[in-house]
């Protein structure tokens, strides 16, 4: 054979071995680019909470695919131990204090007893006996005794207890029996006969003692 026609056979030889490694070369470069698009793809895509599949990859005629798992939320764990609850205290409320009903200004008070007859000139040892025959304390400020003569007498505070008996004297001290005293010079009850009347601090009437 000729050497050139030799030459020509050996480049023909040549030629079709490498036209198939020429052609796997271009496949695999191929496959490196569409995996290089498919890890970008998955990049892209690892935000969004769905399935993704990636694109086909020819590979020996077949097709395949790369699917993707949809990310799954993390689990809480359960807490351990007692849960702190707040509790909302109420606050403290005052219980007030239970002051009283004021005294009574009024009610049943009679004039039970008067000593007319008092010793000495002047009589100062006379005087009219009061009890509260009521079931309470009774403030008699502003109450006042007189006698027919109108000598009146203005009781200043205080408080008469029940079934308490408190002497208004025409001119002596008593602790004793309330401390009244009208303080006069002269003798007020007149031994033949007079009239006492005692009324409240708004004038009303309360009781009227006559002898003999």
């Amino acid at each position: 054979m000729h050497a050139q026609t030799r030459r020509q056979v050996f480049l023909a030889i040549l030629l079709a071995a490498c036209i198939p490694l020429l052609l796997l070369q271009q496949v695999t470069d191929s496959s490196t680019a569409a995996q290089s698009t498919i890890f970008r793809s998955f990049a892209a895509s690892s935000t969004e909470q769905s399935r993704v599949y990636l694109p086909l990859v020819m590979r020996g005629g077949a097709a395949w695919s790369i699917p993707i798992g949809t990310p799954t939320a993390t689990e809480q764990l359960p807490a351990t131990g007692t849960p702190l609850i707040p509790t909302n205290s109420p606050m403290p409320i005052s219980t007030p204090t239970a002051t009283g009903k004021p005294p009574a200004t009024a009610g049943n008070v009679d004039i039970v007893n008067i000593f007319y007859d008092g010793a000495g000139i002047h009589e100062t040892g006379e005087y009219v006996e009061i009890k509260n025959l009521d079931v309470v304390e009774i403030q008699l400020a502003n109450w006042t005794l007189r006698d027919d003569a109108d000598n009146i007498f203005t009781f200043p505070a205080f408080l008469i207890q029940p079934g308490q008996t408190c002497r208004v004297y025409t001119n002596e001290d008593h602790a004793e029996w309330c401390g009244f005293n009208y303080g006069s010079n002269v003798e007020i009850w007149n031994n033949s006969g007079d009239k006492a009347t005692l009324r409240d601090a708004s004038g009303t009437l309360v009781d009227v003692y006559i002898y003999p």
